[in-house]
């Protein structure tokens, strides 16, 4: 069975263009990067939750935005 996320606490671009998101799991210490493209279903709905998160604390105007 698949670990189970816990939350992000971040995201990147690497270097080959794909978002990896910082991603902390439940019942393991630490985090790892991990690529959305692996991310299923209930974890691409925690993910968007996520980055609407994070688009309001981004300041109109700036690229993230």
């Amino acid at each position: 069975m698949a670990p189970e996320v816990d939350h992000f606490q971040g995201h990147r671009i690497n270097e080959t263009g794909v978002m990896e998101l910082d991603t902390v799991w439940l019942g393991i210490e630490g985090s790892s990067w991990e690529p959305v493209a692996i991310m299923t279903e209930d974890v691409y709905l925690r993910y968007k939750q996520y980055m609407s998160k994070v688009a309001l604390q981004v300041q109109p105007g700036t690229m993230a935005h």
